[in-house]
């Protein structure tokens, strides 16, 4: 079986991950995709820039504050991630 892509749970280990594939010889994306999640500055400070989730966290911020202020009991408010596609994947 050939490993052709990686989803991390954040992009600080994202970076991490492209770091040690360059360091084996293994061209990103060409040989494995390498997907972050987070949308933090790392993801554009790596080499090659990591394609990731951007989860809204601004929008999250401001929606919890809205609830806490104003929100009705069993109120939900729900933020669409965005996908921001770079080089590695």
């Amino acid at each position: 079986m050939k490993l052709d892509g990686i989803v991390t749970s954040a992009d600080v280990l994202a970076a991490g991950i492209v770091e040690g594939l360059k360091q084996q010889q293994v061209r990103i994306p060409d040989d494995v995709a390498v997907m972050g999640y987070d949308n933090l500055s790392v993801a554009r400070m790596v080499t090659p820039a990591l394609s990731t989730i951007d989860q809204e966290l601004d929008k999250k911020v401001i929606a919890a504050l809205d609830l806490v202020a104003d929100g009705k009991p069993g109120e939900i408010r729900s933020i669409e991630p965005r996908l921001v596609l770079r080089e590695s994947a």
